[in-house]
Parts: structure tokens; C-alpha cells; sequence
């Protein structure tokens, strides 16, 4: 028994929580959590919740005791988004608008079926695109609920069956996504989403976002109507509005990772760096902490297509005097057998600062062990992971193996506009299931999400402190 107990012991120490300590009442909260836990699965009599699809369970999940509990739990930061907002509201404030039009053309590669767009007179039509004023189109409509709902399906990504490969699967969730992106091209529409979206954000326990890109999707006359700076300054406005209205606990902060895509040619990368390094030196550089590169990995190109770029880069710094970006880069994004982990090892060794996805890793023991010693923090997306056809039940995440090697990791939504829902809640409720996790691994996770941010030393203190204030609070307030 005592070697038994040594191993456990073993296992225990390496594990990337090992360093957490729970008082008392933490321990009591652990154990109401994980009571309502079981209570919950045993209902289900045996089919585990997560080997379902997110999208068929989740009415079950919104209604748990569970769910609700962990919605009231403060998450720290969201450190892996593409876009924030409310999907429904996106359907009833843009295309509501008489300036709303839809392409129901066979599309291009410009404008695909489905793409919407905002003009006080009709769009001119060319081959592919033929624009329908969409309140028009609705009044003509058998049913207005159904036509909505159709309108909302558009912008939503399901997971498709077998009929799809990796390849047409992307496709999908590329063009969903530029649906989505195209309804809020009205600056009205744009704002009211952005705003809402971070109250939303607040009230799901959220204090900090990084976003993978700018959401820059504001058109005027069939161009973006404000260069990166003037776009963040618009988020600024927002948040620094919504900061007038909310606790000094609650006060919420952003960063942006310039993201350009794996289709990009050398020179759009190298641009995309340079463009980064003067955002950086001008006046929203606090607010724009890397860079990434995103989309499919099979399909377009590897870290490794771009090395003169990388080399390029350092050679402009060194001779301006100024900083390589830090790196952000998603990698590993797959689940084929050590199909993308040339990726990850490029990632580690061009020292990227976090790993977003990072699923293959599971595949490679010796970079883990790597990235564990460099303290690379992995940004897990569970559902997203899911949703994309990388696993069936979320129980199988390599995500399980990474905390029980002791790699650090946060938990994040991805796109969860497109995938019908807001926040972290989901994710973590997803994660708290699925792994079995204890409490000190939920807060571990927690505070990772400042820890690992690209927030600077002062403010990261502050927000720690922030998150130390309301996380004895929850606890507090679980025990009343």
C-alpha cells in the first residue's frame, strides 16, 4: 500500500496544479461542486454528457444546478476569441436595418451566397451576386420566424457528419464566419454588438479578453472605414464606458494579437509583422501585446513555409532598434497522428508566448516536456475542439494529459458566436465534467488567465488582485 500511495503521491506532485493550496472553505465549496456533479451525470443514467454534441445538450446544461453555479464563478481571462457577441442579436439588429441586403447569387470568391451587406440604395449585381434587400425579403416571407431562424443558421457553425472531410469542414467554418463578420459591417449594428458582448462577458465572470484580431468588419463604400488604430480606439470607448457602470472588482481590460491567415503570401507575413512592430511604437501600443497566424494547417501553409520571414523580422528589429513581436501562434490544431506537431515543435522554437489549441501535442512527449520547462501556457478550446470534429467525447481531450504532465493551460471559447452561445461558462462546465477536475484545478486554471496574459507587470498585479477579491467573494457567496 505504501508504494501504491507513493506513486499517487508522485502523480500528484507533477501535476500542473500541484502548487495549489485550498483553505477550508474552499474545500467545502469543492465538495458541493463536485456532489451536484455527480447528481447530475447519475441522472443521465450512464450516457455521459459530453459525448453528445455540444449544440444537442446544451439546452440540458443551461438548465443544470451545475451549470448555473459555475456561471457565478469568476474566469479570470479569455485568452483564445476570434469575435465576440450575441449571434441572435446580430440577426435582429443588422438585418432589421431597410439598408440590409443579402447575396442570394450563386456567389464569388469576393461574396459568397449569404453574404450581407449595408447600402441606402441597392447594390449593383455582377455575375454570382445578386443583393435582395432582406426586410424586403422577409415581408414576402410564409413564415417571419422561420425565415430568421434561417437567417441565424447562416451565421452558426454545426458540426457536420461524415459527408464532410477536414478540408470541406473548414471551408464551412471559414464562410460561416464571414457571414457573421459581414452583418456587422454597419457601425451601428458593430457597436451595440461589441458593447453588449463585453457586458455579456462581465456578467459570465469575464474581466479580461485578448482577442485574435480587431473585429475591424466597419465598411464604408466597399472599404473598411477606420485603420487598425482608430478601430481600437473604438473598443476603448466601449470599455471605457461600460468601466463607468460596473464594481471596481468588475473592471474589464482587452489586448489584441495582430492575425493574419496560413493563405498569406511571404510578404502580406512580413507586412503583417512590420505592421505590428509600429502598432506597438504608436498610441495604442499597450493594447497590442503579438502576432499570429491562423486557419486550417493542413490545408495552407506551415510555420516553416515562413522561416526567411521569421529571420527577416529579427534583421528589421535589430536594424531599427525596436522588438520582434511575441508570438502567439496557434498550432497543433488537428487530431490526425502526428499530422501537425511540426507546427508546435516550430512554434517552441521560434519561442512563442502561449500555444493556441496546441491538441497534437499529445503526440509528442518530448516537446511537452519542453514546453513545460519553457512555461509555455496551452490555450485550450474544448467545445471548439468538439464542434470541429476533433473529438466526439470531450472526455478524451489531450488536454487531460497536458495537466497531469504538469503543462500549464487555460481554458477559452474560440468563436463561440458562430457556435450559439456567450462566454467561458459553457467551457469550463464542459472542462469541470469531461476531466473530472477538483476545485484547485479550476482555480488554477482561473488565475493562469492572468498569469499567462499579455498584460504588463502592474496591470497584471492589479488585475490579480481584482481576481483574488472576487474569487473569495464566490467562494463567500457558495457557502451562504
Amino acid at each position: 500500500m505504501e508504494k501504491r500511495e507513493a506513486i499517487f503521491d508522485k502523480e500528484l506532485s507533477i501535476r500542473f496544479d500541484a502548487d495549489v493550496q485550498l483553505t477550508s472553505e474552499e474545500m467545502t465549496v469543492n465538495n458541493i461542486l463536485s456532489e451536484i456533479r455527480r447528481e447530475e451525470l447519475n441522472a443521465r443514467g450512464g450516457e455521459f454528457i459530453l459525448s453528445q454534441n455540444f449544440r444537442d445538450v446544451k439546452p440540458e446544461i443551461l438548465n443544470g444546478k451545475l451549470y448555473n453555479m459555475l456561471n457565478s464563478m469568476p474566469k479570470g481571462g479569455i485568452l483564445h476569441s476570434h469575435a465576440i457577441g450575441n449571434a441572435w442579436d446580430m440577426i435582429k439588429l443588422g438585418t432589421y436595418k431597410d439598408t440590409c441586403y443579402i447575396n442570394r447569387g450563386s456567389g464569388t470568391e469576393d461574396v459568397p451566397t449569404g453574404r450581407f451587406t449595408y447600402s441606402v440604395t441597392k447594390p449593383k449585381n455582377t455575375e454570382g451576386v445578386n443583393w435582395v434587400n432582406v426586410v424586403q425579403e422577409r415581408a414576402q416571407s410564409d413564415n417571419v420566424t422561420l425565415y430568421d431562424i434561417e437567417l441565424y443558421n447562416s451565421i452558426q457553425f454545426f458540426t457536420p457528419g461524415s459527408e464532410m472531410d477536414n478540408d470541406e469542414i473548414w471551408v464551412y467554418f471559414d464562410a460561416t464566419i464571414w457571414r457573421m463578420a459581414s452583418l456587422l459591417s454597419d457601425e451601428d449594428v458593430w457597436t451595440k454588438i461589441i458593447y453588449d458582448g463585453i457586458n455579456s462577458l462581465i456578467n459570465d465572470g469575464v474581466q479580461h479578453l485578448e482577442m485574435r484580431g480587431f473585429m475591424n468588419y466597419i465598411m464604408q463604400n466597399g472599404k473598411r472605414k477606420y485603420n487598425t488604430t482608430q478601430i481600437i480606439f473604438k473598443w476603448l470607448q466601449i470599455i471605457q464606458d461600460i468601466n463607468k457602470n460596473v464594481s471596481p472588482e468588475e473592471q474589464f481590460t482587452v489586448k489584441f494579437i495582430y492575425v493574419l491567415g496560413r493563405w498569406d503570401s511571404s510578404e502580406n507575413i512580413y507586412q503583417g509583422l512590420v505592421n505590428t512592430i509600429n502598432l506597438q511604437q504608436g498610441p495604442t501600443g499597450n493594447y497590442v501585446i503579438g502576432f499570429d497566424i491562423v486557419d486550417e494547417e493542413y490545408r495552407f501553409n506551415s510555420l516553416l513555409h515562413y522561416i526567411d520571414t521569421w529571420l527577416d523580422i529579427e534583421k528589421y528589429a535589430l536594424e531599427n532598434s525596436v522588438n520582434v513581436p511575441n508570438y502567439f501562434f496557434h498550432a497543433g490544431e488537428t487530431n490526425w497522428n502526428k499530422g501537425d506537431c511540426d507546427n508546435l515543435i516550430d512554434a517552441v522554437l521560434l519561442n512563442t508566448t502561449r500555444i493556441g489549441h496546441g491538441y497534437a501535442l499529445r503526440d509528442t512527449p518530448i516537446l511537452m516536456d519542453i514546453i513545460k520547462r519553457k512555461n509555455i501556457a496551452i490555450e485550450v478550446c474544448p467545445l471548439s475542439n468538439q464542434l470541429l470534429r476533433l473529438l466526439v467525447d470531450v472526455r478524451n481531450h489531450p488536454a487531460v494529459c497536458m495537466m497531469n504532465e504538469g503543462v500549464q493551460i487555460t481554458i477559452s471559447s474560440d468563436d463561440p458566436v458562430i457556435y450559439g452561445y456567450e462566454g467561458v461558462t459553457f467551457d469550463f462546465y464542459s472542462a469541470y465534467v469531461s476531466w473530472d477536475l477538483h476545485l484547485k484545478s479550476m482555480k488554477k486554471i482561473v488565475f493562469n488567465s492572468i498569469d499567462y496574459s499579455g498584460l504588463h507587470r502592474v496591470e497584471k498585479q492589479q488585475a490579480r488582485q481584482r481576481l483574488e477579491q472576487r474569487w473569495d467573494d464566490w467562494i463567500l457567496s457558495m457557502l451562504n
